[in-house]
C-alpha cells in the first residue's frame, strides 16, 4: 500500500543529491581537481576510520572507476538506504509500517542532513551505514525466535556501520530507547511488551562490534602510516562541556543564523515538544512505576546522545551538522511515537496527525530548497571570483603548465557568503585551503599546482586578493572583509 509514496519519498532525494553534484563542495572540487592521486578517495576514507568505504573505493579504482563515474549509483544507493532504514526502524518500534514514507522524509529532510549530504563524496559512508543500521534492526527483531542468529547478524551490521560512518551508530540505541518507550505506552498489550533486559543480547553485540573497532582504530593508522582525525583522553574534560552545551542549549537558545537555518525553528519547536509529551504519556499510561522511571531514563539517554559523543575525544573538536543527522531517527520516532498514541487513545484523528507530519515535511523541505538555494548563489560567487583571480594570473603569465601557487585566506573573505555559512557548511572554495587552487583549475583549465605557504608570505594583505611572486611560484592572498 505505501510502495508508491515510497518510491515518491525516494525520488525526492534522488532530485536533492542529484542537485548537490552540480554544487560543487569544498571536498569535492579537490577530489576532482586538485589531487594528482587516484587513490586520494580511499585514502580520505582511512584516515577518518572509514575503512570499508575505504576498501570499496579501492575496489572502484582497480576497475578504473573514479568517484564521478559512479555517482549516480550512489546516489540511487543512498536514496534506498533511507527507506530501508525507515522500514526498519519503523518496524521495530512496533509500528505501522505504512507510515513508512513519512517517517523517511520526517528524517532526510531534516536540516543537519543538508550538512550531510552536500559532501557527495559522503554519499557511500551514508549509503553503506544506513545497510548496515537496518541489517541490524532486522536481526535484533528476531532476538526471541533465533537469539544465536539474530546477534551474530546483528553484529554483521554494526561492523559495517562502524567501518563506514560510526555517528549512525547511534539511530540502533535510538531504535532501543524508542522501542522499550512505545510498548510502555501500551501500543502492545502488557503481556507482549519489550522487557529492558531482552535489549541486553543486542547491546553486548554493538559493544562487540565497538570494541572491534576501537582496535582497528588504534591498529590500522600504524599500517598506513597516518591519521586524519586523532583522539586523545586529555581533551576529555573540556570537550565534554562542550558537547552537553551542543546537546542542551544550542538546539533551543543559539539563535544565530546560519545554525538557525540548517536546524530551523520549527524544528527545534517540534523537538523540545517531544521531550514533554513522550513523559507525559508515560506517565499516563498503567505500567508499572519501575516501567515508567526506565523509559524516561532511556529518553534521556537518547538525547545525550544527538550531539555525536564521537566527538568528545577528538582532538579537533568539530560539532558539524552532518555529525548530528543520525539525531533525526530520535526526533522522527519520538514524533511518530506520539502520533500514533494520540489516534490509539482517540485524542486526535488519522487525518490531523496525518496532516500535521506533511506540513512538518512541507516547511522541512522548504527550509532544504532555502539551503540549496543558498550554496548555488556560493557556487556563482566563487566562480566570478574565480574567473576574475585567473584573468590576474595570466597577466602575470602564471598560467603556464605546472606553476605553483601557495594560498592563504581569512573566513571572511570576498568570495565567501554568510547566510548560511556554518563550520564548513556552504563554505566558499577560497575559505579552505586545500580547495582554493584547484578551484581556479576547473575555471581555467591550467594545470596549476599547490605548495607550501611560506612564512609571512600573505602578510599585511588589505586588497580582496594579491598575486605575490616567490622565489618558486607566487602567492595568492585574499585579504579580510568586513
Amino acid at each position: 500500500m505505501h510502495t508508491k509514496e515510497s518510491l515518491a519519498a525516494a525520488l525526492i532525494f534522488v532530485v536533492i543529491f542529484s542537485v548537490n553534484l552540480t554544487l560543487i563542495n569544498i571536498d569535492d572540487v579537490y577530489l576532482m581537481y586538485g589531487s594528482q592521486d587516484p587513490s586520494y578517495w580511499a585514502r580520505s576514507h582511512s584516515t577518518n576510520y572509514r575503512y570499508l568505504i575505504s576498501i570499496i573505493a579501492n575496489a572502484t579504482n582497480y576497475f578504473g572507476l573514479d568517484f564521478s563515474k559512479v555517482s549516480g549509483f550512489w546516489i540511487v544507493t543512498c536514496a534506498f538506504s533511507i527507506w530501508f532504514s525507515s522500514f526498519s526502524f519503523v518496524k521495530f518500534l512496533g509500528l505501522p509500517i505504512k507510515i513508512t514514507p513519512l517517517f523517511m522524509l520526517l528524517v532526510g529532510l531534516h536540516g543537519y542532513w543538508a550538512d550531510l549530504h552536500q559532501f557527495a563524496i559522503n554519499l557511500p559512508n551514508l549509503s553503506v551505514s544506513l545497510i548496515g543500521v537496518s541489517i541490524s534492526l532486522i536481526s535484533f527483531r528476531q532476538y526471541a525466535i533465533r537469539p544465536a542468529a539474530s546477534v551474530a547478524c546483528g553484529f554483521l551490521g554494526c561492523l559495517i556501520t562502524f567501518f563506514s560512518y560510526q555517528p549512525f551508530v547511534c539511530v540502533l540505541l535510538y531504535a532501543f530507547a524508542l522501542g522499550y518507550i512505545a510498548d510502555t505506552v501500551q501500543l502492545k498489550e502488557p503481556k507482549n511488551q519489550r522487557q529492558f533486559r531482552s535489549f541486553l543480547p543486542p547491546l553486548v553485540s554493538i559493544g562487540a562490534a565497538c570494541a572491534t573497532f576501537t582496535l582497528a582504530a588504534i591498529m590500522v593508522p600504524d599500517w598506513l602510516g597516518h591519521i586524519g582525525r586523532p583522539i586523545s583522553g586529555d581533551v576529555i574534560k573540556i570537550n565534554a562541556l562542550r558537547y552537553f552545551q551542543q546537546t542542551l542549549w544550542d538546539p533551543f537558545f543559539y539563535l544565530d543564523q546560519p545554525y538557525h537555518l540548517i536546524f530551523p525553528i520549527h524544528e527545534r519547536i517540534l523537538v523540545g515538544l517531544s521531550l514533554l509529551v513522550l513523559p507525559i504519556l508515560i506517565a499516563t499510561t498503567g505500567a508499572q512505576r519501575a516501567r515508567k522511571f526506565t523509559a524516561v531514563a532511556v529518553l534521556v539517554a537518547a538525547f545525550s546522545l544527538t550531539a555525536n559523543p564521537l566527538n568528545i575525544a577528538t582532538i579537533n573538536y568539530w560539532p558539524s551538522p552532518r555529525g548530528m543527522a543520525h539525531a533525526a531517527f530520535l526526533f522522527a520516532g519520538a514524533l511518530a511515537i506520539i502520533g500514533y498514541t494520540a489516534i490509539h487513545r482517540m485524542i486526535a484523528t488519522t487525518t490531523t496527525v496525518g496532516a500535521v507530519a506533511l506540513s512538518i515535511i512541507v516547511l522541512s523541505l522548504g527550509n532544504q530548497i532555502t539551503l540549496l538555494w543558498e550554496r548555488y548563489r556560493q557556487a556563482q560567487q566563487d566562480e566570478i571570483v574565480a574567473i576574475a583571480i585567473v584573468e590576474d594570473l595570466k597577466k602575470l603569465g602564471a598560467t603556464k603548465p605546472g606553476t605553483m601557487i601557495a594560498f592563504a585566506s581569512p573566513r571572511t573573505n570576498v568570495a565567501q557568503l554568510h547566510r548560511v555559512f556554518f563550520l564548513d557548511f556552504a563554505a566558499s572554495s577560497f575559505t579552505a585551503d586545500w580547495s582554493a587552487v584547484p578551484r581556479l583549475r576547473m575555471v581555467s583549465g591550467a594545470d596549476l599546482r599547490t605548495r607550501d605557504l611560506p612564512d609571512g608570505a600573505c602578510a599585511n594583505t588589505t586588497e580582496p586578493w594579491e598575486i605575490r611572486r616567490l622565489s618558486e611560484g607566487y602567492a595568492l592572498c585574499m585579504g579580510p572583509i568586513n
